[in-house]
């Protein structure tokens, strides 16, 4: 968000790369005692922070980097170790866990196919397992946040290694998250927004409407990503500061371009369960 670039993967260091005139690439210090955490995978989860879990030899550890001080801290450990998984964003703004292998294999386990997520709280920094999924989701395979809440999950394989087993996941599967059930197990009511422009300028003020008797208790807007070998290569989450007065609901647009580059954006709300609304996609800031 300081408009520097950061390096931290899957080396064992946390490197800055200043892009003025030559350029010049700044060791930092150890990412964390995990060693290399190749095909690991990562989410900036909030301005600034990022989520590193996995990897390696199907690491079952993660971390958090702060990129304001350069600095690595440890997290909850994954229920299950794992690399060449994917780590989603989810709507309301915690993280998914999927698929991979737990046997450290380089490309694709015929054993160590991993299909239990997880889900990662960024307020408790804790992993929780989830409902387990149907096919194996390793090498090429990706993860991809749906604007309704929901994530796609799909694909698997396309190596010399896949060939040779006859690994080539050709379908796809959606992934509900927690979120957006009742406690009867029944589809939530969710949170509505209405008024969402499909463009929006740094620092605009979005005057929007929410449903009768709704209470949202945080906004934020989600990158939207491209997905291949365990990298989500767009994805952030950038919360907004917002203001609700009845069925008004005023949200205030990034007003930096680093922290909020260029780009497309699913707008998400969160209400006061927990639940959040269908995205809107909005283009945000210039070319």
């Amino acid at each position: 968000p300081d408009g520097s670039v950061v390096l931290f993967g899957p080396q064992n260091l946390i490197a800055g790369i200043d892009t003025a005139g030559a350029g010049r690439f700044d060791v930092g210090p150890p990412r964390d005692d995990a060693g290399i955490r190749d095909y690991g995978s990562y989410a900036m989860f909030d301005v600034g922070k990022i989520l590193v879990a996995g990897g390696g030899d199907s690491l079952d550890t993660a971390v958090v980097i702060d990129t304001a001080t350069r600095q690595s801290a440890d997290t909850g450990r994954l229920n299950v170790g794992r690399r060449q998984h994917n780590l989603t964003l989810l709507a309301d703004g915690s993280v998914l866990v999927s698929g991979g292998n737990d046997d450290g294999s380089e490309l694709v386990s015929t054993e160590g196919a991993v299909h239990t997520p997880e889900i990662w709280n960024p307020a408790t920094g804790a992993f929780t397992v989830v409902n387990p999924m149907s096919a194996d989701r390793q090498y090429h395979s990706v993860a991809l946040l749906l604007a309704d809440g929901r994530v796609l999950s799909a694909g698997g394989g396309i190596c010399g290694r896949c060939y040779d087993i006859g690994y080539e996941e050709r379908n796809g599967a959606v992934f509900t998250p927690p979120y957006l059930y009742a406690d009867d197990a029944t589809l939530a009511p969710r949170p509505t927004l209405s008024g969402v422009p499909g463009e929006a300028r740094y620092g605009a003020r979005l005057a929007l409407r929410t449903g009768a008797g709704t209470r949202i208790e945080r906004a934020h807007l989600i990158k939207l990503g491209s997905v291949t070998h365990s990298q989500n290569q767009d994805q952030r989450l950038v919360p907004l500061e917002t203001a609700q007065r009845g069925e008004t609901l005023t949200l205030e647009m990034p007003r930096s371009r680093d922290v909020a580059p260029p780009g497309h954006y699913l707008l998400f709300v969160v209400d006061a369960d927990g639940v959040p609304s269908v995205g809107a996609v909005v283009k945000l800031g210039q070319p």
